[in-house]
């Protein structure tokens, strides 16, 4: 689901505040992107079986320490 570079500017100034250069604005849309294929392969895998705890359970077992 390829990000256009106008939608990716739009969203930019809105999150942003201000206009970012191309090359910040492709690093993003491609870490987005890899997010977006991430999710899309896992979300099959998710049912209420494979994690009774629910979403609150596989948020608790995520690592915030880097």
């Amino acid at each position: 689901m390829p990000i256009p570079d106008e939608e990716m500017a739009r969203l930019c100034r809105s999150v942003f505040g201000e206009d970012l250069g191309p090359q910040a604005r492709a690093a993003i849309t491609a870490q987005l992107e890899s997010i977006a294929a991430t999710n899309q392969a896992l979300l099959p895998r998710l049912s209420p079986q494979a994690e009774p705890g629910g979403h609150a359970a596989l948020l608790r077992r995520v690592r915030r320490d880097g």
